[in-house]
């Protein structure tokens, strides 16, 4: 069902195509080809998660968005912790990682904005019928 569009839709819209970005940036210097195909899925999903809530803003683009988020904040966390898939943990923090893990953090407190704005939107509607 399609649902207004807030500002902060929006903006999810543009993390997700950010984390695409990132993720896909990382995956053509991926040391290893299981670590690109993963990169390159998560990716792949923001790229059209971003199109979905940019065209039509509904309860399938914010659980896209939601996979999206929490795919980039823990292969983030994994990478810098146990490491690729067959290789170690790095240990050292890039600026890459670190705007990995802060698009992350701010889809969910962008939808959660998007849905407080959506209420009063609704709230202040007038009913389509005449009075």
């Amino acid at each position: 069902m399609r649902r207004p569009r807030t500002r902060a839709s929006g903006a999810a819209s543009v993390v997700c195509l950010l984390i695409a970005l990132l993720a896909l940036a990382r995956a053509l210097n991926a040391p290893s080809t299981t670590y690109e195909v993963l990169e390159g899925v998560l990716g792949g999903i923001a790229v059209l998660t971003a199109a979905k809530m940019g065209l039509h803003n509904c309860f399938e683009s914010h659980l896209g968005a939601v996979l999206v988020a929490a795919g980039a904040v823990l292969g983030t966390l994994l990478h810098l912790t146990l490491g690729l898939p067959g290789g170690t943990g790095s240990g050292s923090l890039t600026a890459g990682s670190l705007a990995l893990l802060l698009l992350g953090c701010a889809i969910p407190a962008l939808l959660a904005q998007d849905a407080r704005a959506r209420r009063v939107i609704k709230t202040t509607a007038r009913p389509p019928y005449a009075l």
